[in-house]
């Protein structure tokens, strides 16, 4: 009987480890993408101003 408990919570470890570390390698491969959108943004934004859909049409006479 003990060793089936065993057994039992070993497992539920083990599945709850392997969550927690998919979790994490999710989470990391999100963060990179998000980083890498907003340095892309960010450059973009520097470099082109004049497609800025955003943009009043009154801002963009000023520029």
């Amino acid at each position: 009987m003990e060793s089936i408990i065993l057994t039992f919570v070993s497992v539920a470890l083990l599945l709850a480890v392997i969550a927690f570390i998919k979790e994490r390698r999710l989470r990391l491969a999100l963060q990179g993408i998000l980083r890498h959108l907003i340095h892309r943004w960010r450059a973009h934004g520097k470099t082109d101003t004049s497609n800025d859909s955003d943009a009043d049409l009154a801002d963009r006479d000023r520029l």
